[in-house]
């Protein structure tokens, strides 16, 4: 995304490549959010404990999110740790080095980071250390600025098999694996597309990254796509 005072994205979630020490510098104009009907939802059945199954490798879904162990399933989900605030994530291939802070969700809105250089987190969609969806989303590029912290995921962006460690309160370190990355025109952005493949809760430890992607359009301020990188967890390192 980017600064709403600069044709270079104002919509919900820009990035680029990000310093923690530039991060308190930046001013930024709220986002206009993901403009996404169904987020709300999401987040109402992720705080009501919904077991709704997000897809982390492709294949089809319920449009209910039913999907849940039983004879002749899957095997059962390993309990899942005490979870822990993430502070800061970093991603050596896109030189991403970023503080990350709790952000809202607003009417159904994701609130926009609120600098070039951090990293917006959701808090009522997961957290580190348990089984669930971590949500970020930063900003792709900013005005008078240029590229901003996830900038990388636009250009050249994420491959499979990329590594995102994101560090916890307590000083836990989690290395997530990029398993998919998808560009989402705006308005192919269903509440079920939503639900099922972008904030909906996981069965797993999954870190879900978004940003802005596509062609900017002047008119509107906004970029006419989303990206979304969706990452699974492969080690942790516990706090000192």
């Amino acid at each position: 995304m980017s600064d709403s005072a600069n044709p270079t994205d104002r919509s919900i979630l820009d990035a680029g490549l990000s310093r923690r020490s530039l991060a308190a510098a930046a001013v930024m104009t709220p986002f206009a959010g993901f403009g996404l009907a169904g987020l709300a939802r999401a987040q109402d059945e992720t705080e009501a404990g919904s077991d709704q199954i997000t897809s982390t490798g492709g294949g089809d879904l319920p449009t209910t999110g039913g999907m849940r162990p039983g004879p002749g399933g899957e095997r059962p989900v390993p309990p899942s740790t005490a979870g822990t605030l993430p502070i800061a994530m970093t991603m050596e291939k896109f030189a991403i080095d970023s503080e990350v802070y709790g952000s809202e969700i607003i009417d159904g809105a994701m609130q926009d980071p609120t600098g070039p250089f951090v990293v917006a987190w959701y808090p009522t969609l997961g957290d580190l250390g348990r089984n669930g969806n971590v949500v970020v989303a930063g900003h792709v590029d900013y005005y008078n600025v240029g590229a901003a912290v996830f900038y990388g995921f636009k250009e050249p962006g994420a491959e499979v098999g990329d590594q995102i460690t994101m560090i916890g309160e307590d000083g836990s370190r989690h290395v997530y694996e990029v398993q998919r990355s998808t560009t989402y025109d705006n308005g192919s952005l269903t509440e079920e597309i939503i639900n099922n493949e972008v904030t909906g809760a996981t069965r797993l430890p999954t870190l879900t990254i978004i940003t802005c992607g596509g062609e900017f359009d002047a008119i509107s301020g906004e970029y006419l796509s989303r990206i979304v990188v969706r990452c699974s967890r492969v080690t942790i390192e516990p706090g000192e």
